[in-house]
């Protein structure tokens, strides 16, 4: 998607996906992970890192495992620490870790 992709669809679509990646229903977690990838793949990483930081801060436990696994496992992350891009910074969770890295 363009570079000015628009925050409001993400808004929706990346909670519901967190909540169904953290689903029972084996079915439905595969589904929900394999969306996920595509989403990841298709859209700008600081278009949609302030969002998945936001599922994960506001979302119950096992929102917050389904999500930190997605964070760790895809290229998000690394993709936005090598281009010193603010919205890395903006995710308070990544930023902790990062300064505390940098500390030691």
């Amino acid at each position: 998607l363009s570079d000015d992709f628009d925050g409001p669809a993400l808004s929706s679509l990346v909670p519901a996906l967190g909540a169904n990646l953290a689903s029972s229903n084996k079915q439905i977690q595969q589904t929900a992970n394999r969306v996920m990838g595509t989403l990841l793949s298709y859209v700008e990483a600081r278009a949609i890192v302030g969002q998945l930081c936001n599922t994960m801060a506001f979302g119950n436990s096992k929102v917050k495992t389904a999500m930190l696994e997605i964070l760790a496992t895809s290229n998000v992350i690394s993709n936005l620490a090598s281009n010193d891009s603010p919205a890395f910074s903006s995710c308070a969770f990544f930023k902790f870790n990062v300064e505390s890295r940098h500390s030691s």
